[in-house]
């Protein structure tokens, strides 16, 4: 039953005229005969393997990609889902007990957790690394193909050796590798792939189970060697966040970020066989790497993209903000223009806009500090999009830029009315501090670098008369340049701009 809470309620059939719904009904209808059929199936090697899994290939990024470009989507039968679904629920609950991440380790992609966990613990800490001569540092990479190169056989006995059940282990092998795949690739013709020896089958549930435990068993492994190398901060020592196949090294400096980095790639390589792309490597530094870092393996770079954030070395978010609005240029564009909207009213593209074109940018702006620079960006965007649903006729006589100026304060009545959405961005800040300070989410990296060295360690600073020659400065820059705006000040300002 918890396991058919997993899947979606879908009614669409699949080649043999099955779907989901009609699977439910039957296990809510006749549990006694569901439970021995599933039992049946997992132990059937002949049964499983007669299921053809009918596919299609599509390009990542375009329509006409490279072959290391190339994806496929691998929908499974009704009830070969359902048997999915039930072997996954066996490897969460193995991983989620064995696979515990220690003090300063932090695994994404699970209930409970949220991509702002590693991107804002990555931003912070790239600030607080600035207020400390520059000396942090973060490294980065992804696992090659990731799940085209999982070895079902070493996912299945290590299952098996921490104490999961061989029938378990043996149902994910099967479900996995006997069932034919049938790939379209464009027109008529078919690629058909039998005995599969290597990979999973890239979106059941039981590889995204399967695909936790290379990474996080890696990772629990080196936590006590890596904690030498991480940040030191007043809770914790924060070393290594990953999410899914991504993975990001926090090191007291730049040389330090590298070593945990490489520690992981090691075992990783070692222990399952898994390689980094080479062109996925990168380090985010607030000073200049010294020579001993290896610049050709690790390119030191101002920006880097963070799980769908541009994340920059001075922690500034304007390249984020530039970013983001091309996106939602591209969601408004896609979404709120055409002939299938222009028969709609005014309130109801204003709606459409809010859920077309406002998460694109709330994805993100949670992570930025508050600031009415970046609030009236945010602004002009949406009454910029706006415009193009208000309509205002020029009266006989008026001139354009008076007629201009009308339209325009029609436009900023509608954005009132509809809620402006860098006052919003004020509200998202402090709900995000808010999260961050409960107990519940002591664990996160970014609940443990943002109550770390906070703007009263920063004020300290500046009184001390023996930091600073009695200049009121912190002391804590190791060269010139401007100082971005720090998340505790802008959180402060944000506290005042809802008062009112």
């Amino acid at each position: 039953m918890q396991a058919l809470n997993t899947i979606a309620k879908s009614t669409s059939r699949d080649a043999s005229g099955v779907c989901v719904l009609i699977v439910r009904a039957f296990v809510f209808g006749a549990p006694s005969a569901a439970e021995q059929l599933f039992s049946n199936i997992f132990r059937s090697s002949s049964f499983i393997k007669s299921f053809c899994i009918q596919g299609r290939l599509f390009g990542k990024t375009s329509k006409f990609p490279a072959a290391s470009n190339v994806r496929a989507l691998l929908p499974l039968p009704s009830i070969l889902a359902v048997a999915d679904a039930i072997v996954a629920l066996k490897l969460h609950d193995l991983v989620q007990n064995v696979c515990l991440p220690p003090p300063g380790v932090f695994f994404g992609a699970q209930k409970g957790t949220q991509v702002l966990d590693i991107t804002h613990a990555a931003q912070l800490h790239l600030q607080k690394s600035g207020d400390q001569h520059g000396s942090g540092g973060m490294a980065q990479g992804d696992i090659a193909t990731y799940y085209d190169q999982l070895n079902c056989m070493k996912i299945a006995r290590w299952f098996v050796q921490q104490g999961g059940a061989i029938f378990w282990a043996s149902a994910f092998i099967r479900i996995q590798a006997l069932p034919k795949v049938c790939l379209t690739t464009g027109g008529s013709s078919c690629i058909t792939i039998h005995h599969r020896g290597l990979g999973t089958l890239t979106g059941s549930r039981s590889v995204a189970a399967a695909g936790r435990i290379p990474v996080e068993s890696v990772a629990c492994s080196l936590s006590h060697r890596c904690d030498r190398y991480g940040v030191k901060t007043d809770s914790m020592t924060v070393s290594f966040a990953s999410w899914v196949d991504n993975y990001y090294a926090f090191g007291s400096s730049a040389q330090n970020a590298i070593k945990i980095a490489e520690l992981f790639e090691e075992d990783l390589l070692r222990v399952w066989g898994l390689r980094i792309k080479p062109t996925s490597r990168s380090l985010l530094s607030p000073s200049v790497p010294t020579n001993s870092c290896d610049t050709e393996k690790w390119p030191s770079v101002r920006e880097a993209d963070v799980l769908g954030h541009t994340i920059c070395n001075d922690s500034s978010p304007w390249p984020c903000f530039k970013r983001t609005e091309k996106r939602m240029w591209a969601a408004f564009w896609k979404n709120c223009v055409g002939p299938k909207v222009s028969s709609l009213r005014l309130d109801e593209r204003c709606q459409l806009l809010n859920r077309s074109v406002r998460p694109v940018l709330f994805f993100r702006n949670t992570r930025w500090p508050w600031t009415r620079a970046l609030a009236d960006s945010q602004g002009r965007v949406q009454r910029k999009m706006l415009s193009y649903f208000v309509h205002a006729e020029p009266c006989v006589g008026e001139t354009l830029d008076f007629w201009h100026r009308r339209r325009m304060r029609k436009v900023a009545y509608v954005t009132q009315s509809h809620g402006t959405w860098g006052m919003e961005h004020a509200k998202r800040v402090l709900d995000w501090s808010g999260h961050l300070k409960r107990e519940r989410n002591s664990h996160s990296l970014a609940a443990a670098l943002f109550l770390w060295h906070d703007h009263h360690w920063l004020q300290t600073r500046r009184l001390d008369p023996d930091i600073g020659s009695g200049q009121m400065r912190p002391g804590t820059r190791a060269g010139p340049g401007p100082v971005m705006k720090r998340w505790d000040e802008a959180l402060a300002d944000a506290e005042i701009r809802e008062q009112f």
